[in-house]
């Protein structure tokens, strides 16, 4: 059984004043528990007197670490430290010695630390088998520290050999004696190797394996201080010396999207405290999260004992720590003069490069996989349990719980944030097996973090799901409550594949009709819905916003009505009855609403209607039109009646149709062609024919109904059904009134059904309905079909006596090219 670590015996050391180098140390240990304990803060001396006896014991490795020992280790630091080993001792565990030592004092970092011995006792701590000796490696790079299953693990053995390394006053060695140690250290992992003959160790190619992905990479290249300035002597393509300056390759390691967990550099003065760009500072600087490098020149024979030892413990999953503890013993113990120069720089919490693969977890995986995916190749589930195992969070998840892959990417998603390439890996993996949902998962948690608070009945979740559900076969997923319930939706919605932009993403309906719905609950959460959905649409190719292309070109009152749910049966005559929910927009500028979601009945926003009119006039000079949204329900409501008050002295009534344009347009129609592709092609055809015709073919263009007969509805869906006729665009209907409903809905369905984009009707009689009819076709021939609305607000106008055709006509306009915020789908036409 692997040792495990006890604690964590954090050490740090910072300037305090100068020119007498005071520092303080302070000391935090940190145990696996999760509890702390930290010292207050003590102070230590590097004088002359101190200096002076490191120089007179520096041939003497344990005299030397006995001066630094009791300089450093000073009560009540040296108590602690000898409780922290008793403990883990008895244990069977191993205590981590942590130094970090401020990188701005380089005479500090010049000492030979890793020579630290037990002030009493001269028991060496960085070679002790009880103790894992570090020094830490400060990033500001922020990466996250990633780790992933053994069998995932890729390591490079490079080996830079230029064959003229004498020119440059370097010895000379074989690239193929440290090649072989790699392999036959670090064999059982994925290694590649670089520095045969046939493949030198070249930037470009040693940056070329980086960029692949590795996760353990062993360097072995000369390297020299000059100047102030280090250098690290790759090769050529030609095996010619390559001096590249530490600059030059903290730059290129900006380029590799993810770094190596830990560099290994058999480089001479790698970590040489005289600069401050050294190579292991360049690394660490990066987000490498441990970097082995040399203190001085190391000697071939030393590198080789010591680089035995310490991959052969690395390539067994040993803490990188414990594993330099084994390489600087085996070193010491061939009477090595050099052993110390080997140093850690690590910032690991546990010190392991890779996790330990559960088989057992892994069987009830792959299992679970065959249930939720079993289009699978055998191949290719394992090769995804392999990456699902990656993630650090997957043996803490109840799997057999989970009803989807998508929940348990999500889930993972959320857990393993910190650990961002195990997700990424996933990803690239589930986009290769088309597993991958439009939504992505971090949308997914954005959306799950809004909707955490919103609380519905379940009979509103049943509803919600029974309207945006994409297939009838869909079962509602139900969880421990209605707010669970509601997390589950989100997810299972986001895993629905379809055929966009013919069919809208469940998703987006479902956040638009719960906005639409229930506004009361998502009141506070309004802005943040519609933030989500406008990305979201936007990210997937959706027109977040309409596009005005045909007329009229002046700015629009958009005023949109939807009947309140679990209201009554809405009566229009009684309209302080009828409870809808209110928006308005100035379009085109829809950015800044005139209203959201305002609860009310149909008596309130007629009395609301002066105060929008009036807001909508303010921002603009040009002329408005007035367009009211409503549902079948109510389509046939006298809107263009409703009064608005007029004058700045006398104050007046008018109805707002005879002030601007009114005219009335169908959400039911933009429901509709949400959902089928083919009434809204039917639709924009018949609309741009519409904005093409002419007067002289108003015969052609107009179908009427004037007679009350049961057949004229045959006959009106027979007409429309033939292709001859696709030129129909426009519905008259005189004939029947709101006191026959049910046959003036019937009619309202055929031209939604064929997409006709204009009807008018008349709310009640008006004399003779084949007379009027005729009027009416007199007065549209006198000016072009796109300036209907206007020949309907003329006739208004006109309507002084009570019998006039004015005070009843209602003109339902459809364009297509205008669709409100909430009702954007994906066409680039619309």
């Amino acid at each position: 059984m692997p040792m495990k670590i006890y604690a964590h015996f954090e050490l740090s050391l910072t300037l305090l004043a100068q020119p007498d180098e005071v520092y303080r140390t302070h000391l935090r240990i940190r145990q696996t528990d999760g509890t702390v304990r930290e010292l207050p803060s003590a102070r230590f001396v590097y004088d002359d007197e101190l200096r002076q006896q490191l120089l007179i014991h520096g041939t003497n490795d344990e005299s030397y670490g006995i001066e630094l020992g009791k300089a450093l280790l000073s009560e009540p630091l040296l108590s602690e430290l000898e409780r922290a080993l008793g403990v883990a001792e008895s244990h069977g565990d191993y205590l981590c010695f942590n130094l970090a030592i401020d990188r701005d004092t380089p005479k500090l970092q010049a000492l030979h630390w890793e020579k630290l011995c037990h002030p009493a006792t001269g028991r060496p701590l960085a070679t002790d088998g009880r103790i894992a000796f570090s020094r830490f490696l400060s990033s500001a790079s922020g990466r996250p520290i990633r780790r992933s299953l053994r069998h995932a693990v890729r390591a490079l053995a490079a080996v830079a050999a230029p064959d003229n390394a004498t020119t440059y006053g370097l010895s000379e060695f074989k690239a193929s004696d440290y090649l072989e140690l790699a392999q036959a250290t670090l064999g059982t992992l994925a290694l590649d190797l670089l520095g045969s003959p046939n493949v030198r160790t070249s930037i470009a190619a040693l940056m070329d394996r980086l960029r692949s992905g590795l996760d353990v990479l062993y360097l072995v290249a000369h390297g020299k201080v000059e100047l102030n300035t280090a250098y690290l002597y790759l090769e050529q393509a030609d095996g010619c010396i390559q001096p590249l300056e530490v600059a030059q390759l903290a730059h290129e390691l900006t380029t590799v999207p993810v770094l190596p967990r830990i560099v290994v550099l058999a480089s001479c003065q790698s970590a040489s405290p005289e600069i401050a760009t050294s190579l292991a500072t360049i690394f660490g600087e990066a987000g490498v999260p441990a970097v082995i490098a040399m203190q001085g020149n190391l000697t071939l024979e030393t590198a080789q004992i010591f680089m035995q030892a310490l991959l052969h413990a690395i390539a067994n999953n040993e803490p990188v720590d414990a594993a330099m503890a084994a390489g600087r013993r085996a070193a010491l113990t061939a009477k090595r003069a050099d052993w110390w120069m080997p140093a850690l720089f690590s910032r690991f919490s546990d010190g392991r490069l890779w996790l330990a693969e559960d088989l057992q977890l892994r069987s009830t995986l792959e299992q679970w996989l065959r249930r939720c995916e079993p289009s699978l190749a055998r191949n290719d589930l394992a090769e995804l349990a392999s990456h699902l195992m990656a993630c650090p969070s997957m043996g803490q998840l109840a799997i057999a719980e989970l009803p989807d892959l998508t929940t348990l990417c999500v889930e993972l998603t959320f857990w393993d944030a910190d650990h961002p390439e195990a997700i990424i890996a996933l990803d690239t993996l589930l986009e290769a097996l088309g597993l991958l949902t439009p939504v992505t998962r971090n949308e997914i948690l954005e959306l799950r973090h809004l909707l955490g608070s919103v609380r519905l009945a379940e009979s509103d979740l049943d509803y919600l799901y029974g309207r945006i559900r994409p297939d009838a076969t869909w079962q509602r997923p139900t969880g421990r409550d209605t707010s669970d319930t509601l997390r589950l939706i989100v997810q299972q919605l986001a895993t629905a594949r379809v055929q966009m932009p013919e069919v809208q993403h469940p998703l987006v309906n479902f956040i638009r009709l719960l906005v639409d719905t229930y506004p009361q609950h998502v009141h506070a959460l309004m802005v943040d819905l519609v933030r989500w959905e406008q990305q979201l649409t936007a990210r997937l190719g959706l027109q977040p916003r309409p596009v005005i292309t045909a007329l009229p070109l002046s700015p629009s009152l958009l005023i949109q009505l939807t009947l309140a749910p679990g209201g009554i049966k809405p009566d229009v005559s009684r309209p302080a009855t009828v409870e809808v929910l209110l928006d308005a927009w100035l379009f085109p500028d829809l950015e800044r609403p005139l209203a959201i979601r305002e609860p009310g009945t149909l008596a309130t926003v007629m009395a609301r209607l002066t105060q929008l009119v009036h807001e909508a006039q303010q921002s603009t000079t040009a002329e408005l039109w007035v367009e009211f949204l409503l549902p079948h329900e109510i389509i046939h409501c006298d809107v263009d009646q409703w009064c608005i008050e007029l004058g700045s002295r006398i104050r007046r009534e008018r109805p707002i149709g005879k002030k601007y344009p009114v005219v009335v347009r169908s959400l039911d129609r933009i429901e509709y062609c949400q959902r089928e592709a083919h009434l809204r092609l039917r639709w924009q055809e018949r609309w741009q024919q519409l904005q093409n015709l002419q007067a002289n073919a108003l015969d052609q263009a107009i179908i009427t109904v004037d007679m009350r007969a049961v057949a004229c509805i045959d006959r009106v869906e027979r007409d429309l059904g033939l292709d001859r006729n696709k030129e129909k665009v426009i519905l008259l209907l005189t004939a029947f009134t709101t006191d026959k409903l049910d046959d003036l809905f019937v009619f309202l369905d055929l031209a939604l059904e064929f997409g006709l984009p204009a009807v008018l009707l008349t709310r009640r009689g008006c004399g003779n309905p084949s007379d009027t009819a005729h009027e009416l076709k007199r007065a549209i021939a006198d000016d072009r079909f796109e300036n209907l609305p206007y020949v309907v607000k003329d006739q208004r106008t006109q309507a002084e006596a009570e019998d006039h055709i004015g005070h009843a006509l209602t003109l339902l306009w459809d364009n297509p090219q205008r669709i409100p915020p909430s009702m954007v789908y994906r066409n680039n036409q619309l």
